[in-house]
């Protein structure tokens, strides 16, 4: 590092610091410069140890709660067991990695992530927004075999590990920035560290600081930052700032009701299109890529949810462009619905009002046992989907996708109401030599059961049919004493409309 070019660019952006509602936006906004500084001018283009800053001073935060201490940082994983870690560091990090020390002549301190002036504890506030920092950071890499985790891995080797050290002011660097990276770290020989500087994004509100949490990540594995430019081609500012709807992580989007990965130009001209995608996934990045497909995309490879009553929960993650996660069921004659919606943190923090956090707008199909399509819903204005239909008795399947727009990729939740079909319970007892004249039978839920046909069938005396009886529970007692002798049982489900199920298999047991 032994010439240093600082370049700096004015950037008006709108940032919204505090609530975020999903209909009626108030936005409180700071116009400041950003500026980018990298080690030699030649890096910039070149993506070979260059440090890329992003972010800048949008104001103060506010209060804290009860004092916890430095070990109440909770413990979160998004993926346990991943080859790729990005670990959140919020209790304070002293890099010693030469590329970022010049070898020692500066010192690299990060303190503990702070907003009430407390660096001995932690607010419950403070450890709130640790939380909604990781489920935001975690749904920005969700497509990935990655681990978004609060839990420090033992190695930062690459192809490893990437540590996000988030707290402070980054005065070691400036001090105006909003974080700092080394382009392309995870595959190089710079160190893994990369920096949040919370002190100058709104006193470590959760939205920019997860926003540069994922931006900073980002760089270490090859991005480079997404411009903005005119009509004309045109260079207009360092980072493409997105629109209401959607930005760019890679940009600064902060005011965005989403922030996905984007192909798009880049900061080096309207000619360099970069795929995030694409360039996260590389071959540079080995051990970087995508998450395994969770659900089938046809209607032969799609997930049968386990349905026992007239309720279908079940959940995913769009992990590219194209998926589409198919799930089957059987329904009878009557009307079907289901509602799709994508992460939303204000499921885990009620009353605050927050931006959701989710990258996916999801569209939701209804298919027919032939995988023709009978209904869609991709609203306009809605990151969520609903449908609902009547259906005759049979076999469907319902696809859950993005919209097909780049980057709609992340988690979600699939909610259906239907009406099962009857289906088969299990027998459990009775089985063996039983000493008593009175058996006790049980079994296990069928769905849409109205109530069980149960049936005994004498195996000594060959007489089938030796005892029934219609049961609303899963167990009964005998009404009467069985005669001495050998006995199979058997039990199937009857809904409301008649309709019943295949029989279980029998049990046997022996009355002596």
């Amino acid at each position: 590092m032994a010439s240093n070019s600082l370049f700096l660019r004015s950037l008006k952006l709108a940032f919204t610091t505090g609530k975020k509602r999903r209909q009626h936006r108030s936005r409180v906004t700071t116009e400041l410069p950003r500026e980018i500084e990298v080690v030699e001018e030649r890096c910039l283009l070149s993506a070979a140890n260059g440090a890329v800053y992003s972010g800048a001073n949008i104001g103060d935060g506010g209060p804290s709660g009860n004092s916890n201490p430095l070990t109440s940082i909770p413990v979160l994983n998004s993926l346990p067991g991943a080859p790729v870690t990005i670990y959140l560091d919020f209790d304070g990090h002293v890099e010693t990695d030469a590329s970022w020390t010049q070898d020692g002549s500066r010192t690299v301190t990060t303190p503990v992530y702070d907003i009430d002036s407390d660096l001995t504890t932690f607010s419950d506030e403070e450890l709130r927004r640790m939380e909604e920092v990781w489920y935001r950071v975690a749904e920005d890499f969700s497509p990935f075999n990655v681990n978004i985790t609060t839990v420090e891995p033992s190695s930062f080797n690459n192809f490893e590990a990437v540590r996000v050290s988030i707290g402070g002011g980054g005065t070691w660097s400036g001090g105006t920035s909003g974080g700092v990276a080394l382009l392309n770290s995870f595959n190089n020989s710079a160190s893994n560290t990369v920096f949040v500087f919370t002190d100058n994004l709104a006193n470590g509100e959760a939205i920019p600081t997860a926003m540069n949490s994922s931006h900073e990540a980002g760089h270490a594995l090859g991005l480079q930052h997404h411009s903005k430019f005119d009509a004309s081609g045109n260079y207009v500012t360092e980072y493409d700032r997105g629109d209401a709807r959607v930005g760019p992580i890679m940009g600064g989007a902060f005011s965005s009701e989403r922030n996905i990965w984007v192909n798009a130009p880049t900061n080096i001209n309207i000619s360099t299109i970069q795929d995030d995608l694409a360039t996260l996934t590389r071959a540079a990045n080995q051990t970087f890529n995508y998450r395994t497909d969770d659900h089938g995309d046809t209607i032969l490879t799609g997930t049968q949810p386990s349905i026992t009553s007239s309720t279908i929960v079940t959940s995913g993650v769009i992990e590219r462009n194209n998926d589409l996660d198919m799930f089957r069921f059987g329904t009878n004659t009557g009307s079907v619905s289901f509602s799709l919606k994508g992460l939303d943190v204000n499921d885990f923090f009620p009353d605050l009002d927050l931006n959701p956090g989710a990258n996916l707008d999801a569209m939701l199909q209804l298919f027919d046992s032939n995988g023709t399509r009978i209904v869609l819903d991709n609203p306009t204005g809605s990151l969520s989907a609903t449908l609902t239909a009547n259906v005759t008795a049979g076999v469907y399947y319902v696809g859950v996708s993005g919209t097909g727009e780049y980057g709609a990729l992340g988690q979600y939740t699939l909610t259906g109401n239907v009406i099962p079909l009857p289906s088969t319970p299990t027998m459990i007892g009775p089985v063996g030599t039983l000493n008593q004249a009175v058996p006790y039978f049980e079994w296990t839920a069928g769905a849409n059961a109205d109530h069980y046909e149960l049936q005994a069938n004498n195996l000594t005396t060959n007489r089938f049919g030796y005892y029934t009886r219609d049961v609303t529970e899963l167990n009964h007692t005998a009404a009467k004493q069985f005669e001495q002798g050998n006995y199979q049982a058997r039990v199937r489900t009857v809904a409301a409309d008649g309709t019943v199920s295949e029989w279980s298999e029998y049990v046997k047991f022996t009355i002596d």
